[in-house]
């Protein structure tokens, strides 16, 4: 209601505006006359689009009483003003066409000058008599087109023998067409059960797997030790340690994304030509990374490789040879790579959405190094961070393809010397709960060719029991961009597609995210639009968070939505652990966050539980959170905004939201 309302301000403003331009134009002539009525031509446009929005928001009865007949008299009054509009620009260039003088007293002054009508009846003579040399051409011409047109009905007789000599042999060719189509019919039953006895056995042998695959050992010295026993050709490798920028205090800000940046060079047993060698000769990929939680360390080789690979991670996690020149080189390479993510939109704002969110604590803590830290960052420093960051009790091992003792037996072999803390931890930044607080960040840019807008709510953590529901939610706002070679598999039929990109074209890119840690995370929707559109993409997006929290009969999620959405996210999670490194990063992040590891199958079920009651309560939780509700009471429950580009128009975010009660 509030929205129609704001709606019929601004068309009875802009109507009390072209009625005192109207007023203008009555003392007004020529040129100047003419621009006015354009003006007003055109703004009567902007309100019958106004008149239009305000007949789709009237959805239902209520709103239909109570607004249907001011509508209908402002519809009226609109068409009453485009005649008079109308008339006024016809009697206007009547009178210039019969000679007005715009410098004369008024436009309609019946005594113009006699010698200037002669001149004006002498010009529409020459007008005539050239219109008829063009005739005769026309005429010339269309006689040859004639001749044309014969021609190429001669053609199209003989085509036309052609098309059905063609049909004649299709017909013969049709009954070949049918003898082959029972002939596949058959195949094609028969490879339904050959799929159907295939898909049996594996969901046997996934069962199996789930239940007796997953091995956790905790080694003396508290090193967690995980593996899943499954066969392949490969075997995978990670070793994962509990540090990360949540954990970063002031003085090592940004220093697990340098740490991650010196993986796999120079140790103090090989220099860095013999570590690249030796990865070669392996064959395997080695990568490290660095998160908001969690600091990898990764390997995938051929399965007689196993020791070797271990020999190195434990190498370059315990002996790394860090010197002023290899640092240097680093810092440099990190520099460059922040100044390429700041100048990209898509990466960079997400980043500044945790800063925002989380008020640069925690989970707000910058991923990246900052520029201005860079210089701080010394080797004795670095030394330190690992000293107080990698230990046993804070590491977990885990593989994938090889069996358990032989995964504890090295994991002995190359970790068991390192010595666990005494005691309890004495940092605080560990224990520290993320504390949401939302919070706006607009940055204008004129150089960006598209507004970019991100809103999001604090989500729920990866242990809370909502998390599956409010990973469909994301599923079934789905997005992408506005030109996409995908099917159905690849979201076309999320609501950012069907609601938003197939109708508005001026967004070039819209889609929900969900980012998931360990006691909090982000849900929201975000979106690139033209600049001219600035003034609609806000409502646009309001519009779409709340309608997840309605029922289904008022616009809200219904089951053919859900049911895909679960699908999807299911078929989503099983193929990405067909990737060996996937699968090992799964089992290490699980075990590290969980202590247990949680198998696919158990995971679908809790998929499968979501229902449309469960689904709009998850939703209301998060959108129309109440006080203490998430992250044990610590988020404050208002909105998080981030954009940037050239932002004139864009309406005011968190207002848009109010009005939806969000």
């Amino acid at each position: 209601m509030e929205l129609i309302e704001n709606y019929l301000d601004d068309y009875n403003s802009i109507m009390e505006t072209l009625n005192h331009k109207l007023d203008e134009s009555k003392s007004q002539f020529g040129s100047e006359r003419r621009m006015t009525l354009n003006y007003v031509k055109s703004e009567l446009g902007e309100c019958e689009d106004i008149l239009s929005q305000i007949g789709l928001e009237m959805a239902t009865p209520q709103l239909k009483q109570r607004y249907a007949e001011k509508h209908r008299a402002n519809s009226e009054l609109l068409r009453a003003m485009r005649g008079e509009v109308a008339e006024l620009i016809k009697t206007s260039d009547r009178h210039e066409l019969f000679g007005g003088n715009s410098n004369s007293d008024s436009p309609y002054d019946v005594h113009a000058d006699a010698h200037d009508e002669r001149g004006h009846l002498l010009q529409g003579v020459d007008r005539v008599e050239d219109g008829n040399r063009r005739l005769e051409n026309s005429h010339r011409i269309a006689l040859d087109t004639e001749d044309v047109g014969a021609d190429i009905l001669r053609n199209l007789r003989t085509q036309r023998e052609q098309i059905e000599n063609t049909h004649n042999t299709l017909g013969e060719a049709d009954t070949g067409i049918d003898r082959s189509l029972k002939t596949l019919k058959n195949m094609w039953r028969h490879s339904i059960k050959q799929k159907a006895m295939t898909w049996a056995i594996i969901a046997v042998l996934l069962r199996r797997s789930a239940a007796n695959s997953a091995q956790i050992t905790t080694l003396p010295n508290k090193i967690r030790v995980a593996s899943d026993a499954t066969p392949g050709h490969f075997n995978s490798l990670g070793v994962y340690m509990h540090a990360g920028s949540r954990f970063e205090g002031a003085p090592n800000t940004g220093m697990s994304h340098i740490v991650d940046k010196l993986a796999f060079n120079a140790t103090q047993t090989r220099d860095a030509e013999a570590v690249s060698d030796e990865i070669t000769a392996l064959g395997g990929q080695f990568v490290a990374s660095s998160s908001r939680e969690t600091l990898m360390y990764q390997a995938a080789v051929f399965r007689g490789d196993t020791r070797a690979a271990v020999d190195i991670l434990s190498d370059t996690i315990l002996h790394p040879a860090i010197t002023p020149e290899v640092l240097d080189y680093q810092l440099q390479s990190a520099h460059w790579e922040v100044k390429e993510i700041e100048s990209k939109p898509d990466l960079i704002l997400p980043e500044l959405l945790h800063n925002v969110a989380y008020n640069y604590n925690t989970l707000g803590n910058p991923l990246l190094c900052p520029e201005e830290g860079l210089e701080g960052i010394t080797t004795d420093g670095v030394q330190r961070y690992l000293k107080e960051w990698f230990k046993p009790e804070r590491m977990v091992v885990a593989g994938c393809g090889m069996d358990h003792d032989e995964l504890v037996q090295l994991t002995q072999e190359y970790f068991g010397g390192m010595a666990s803390s005494k005691g309890p931890e004495k940092d605080s930044y560990t224990h520290d709960s993320a504390t949401y607080t939302g919070g706006d960040l607009y940055l204008e840019d004129a150089s960006q060719e598209l507004t970019h807008v991100y809103i999001a709510f604090e989500g729920v953590g990866i242990n809370d029991d909502d998390v599956y529901a409010t990973a469909i939610l994301q599923m079934i706002l789905g997005g992408g961009g506005s030109f996409s070679a995908g099917g159905p598999g690849k979201g076309m039929y999320s609501r950012c597609y069907t609601h938003v990109l197939n109708y508005h074209h001026a967004v070039d890119f819209c889609a929900s995210f969900h980012h998931c840690y360990s006691d909090s995370g982000l849900f929201g929707v975000s979106a690139s639009v033209l600049p001219a559109y600035n003034h609609k993409i806000v409502d646009i997006l309001c519009r779409e968070l709340y309608l997840l929290t309605m029922p289904s009969f008022l616009g809200g999620i219904n089951q053919v939505e859900l049911a895909r959405a679960r699908n999807q996210l299911k078929s989503s999670l099983i193929m990405a652990l067909e990737s060996r490194m996937v699968q090992v990063e799964d089992l290490g992040r699980q075990v590290q966050v969980n202590g247990k590891r949680i198998g696919v199958d158990e995971m679908c079920a809790r998929i499968d539980e979501v229902d449309l009651d469960t689904i709009r309560r998850v939703a209301l939780r998060i959108l129309k959170p109440e006080k203490g509700s998430l992250n044990n009471g610590m988020g404050s429950g208002k909105p998080t905004v981030v954009a940037q580009g050239r932002l004139r128009g864009l309406k005011d975010v968190r207002a848009s939201l109010a009005s939806y009660g969000m």
